[in-house]
C-alpha cells in the first residue's frame, strides 16, 4: 500500500479509539485520586492496598505514569490514525510489567494475597486491555489504517 494514500478507513477504529481513550481517561484519573488520596476513593480500600498506594518509589509512580500516559497517547495516535500507537502502547504495557515486578520487590509476593479479589481483578484488567490494544493497532498498521 502507498504511504501517501493510505487505506480505507474502518469504522470499528472510532469505536476501539474512543473506548481506549476513555480507558486511558479514567486511568489518569486513577492516578490523580489515588495520589491527592480522595476520601471517596480510600474508603474502600485496605491497610495493605492503602499502603501500596502511598509507597511506591519514584520508580514506581513513574512508571505508573508512563503507563497511563502510554496507553492514554495510544488512543490519542489511534483515532489520528498514526502508527505511534503502537509504540505508545507498547511503552505503557512495558511500564505496567515494571511496574507490578517494582510491587513484588518492594512488598514481595504475598501482597498479592493480601489484597481484595476486587484489587486483583482491578490489576488484571489493565493488562488484557493493553495487549488487546497492541494487538488491534498492530493489525491495523499491517493493513496500511495507520500511517
Amino acid at each position: 500500500m502507498n504511504d501517501d494514500q493510505p487505506a480505507p478507513l474502518p469504522q470499528h477504529i472510532w469505536l476501539v479509539g474512543g473506548m481506549a481513550m476513555l480507558w486511558g481517561l479514567y486511568g489518569l484519573i486513577n492516578y490523580v485520586v489515588a495520589q491527592v488520596r480522595m476520601a471517596q476513593y480510600i474508603a474502600g480500600k485496605t491497610a495493605e492496598e492503602l499502603t501500596y498506594f502511598s509507597g511506591p518509589s519514584i520508580f514506581g509512580h513513574t512508571m505508573w505514569v508512563i503507563a497511563v500516559l502510554g496507553m492514554l497517547s495510544g488512543a490519542v495516535f489511534l483515532l489520528m490514525r498514526r502508527r505511534y500507537a503502537v509504540l505508545a502502547y507498547w511503552a505503557g504495557f512495558l511500564a505496567m510489567i515494571a511496574m507490578q515486578v517494582e510491587i513484588v520487590i518492594q512488598f514481595g509476593l504475598d501482597f498479592f494475597y493480601v489484597v481484595s479479589i476486587n484489587a486483583q481483578i482491578l490489576t488484571t484488567i489493565p493488562f488484557v486491555i493493553a495487549i488487546g490494544l497492541i494487538i488491534y493497532s498492530h493489525r491495523m498498521r499491517a493493513r496500511g489504517v495507520l500511517r
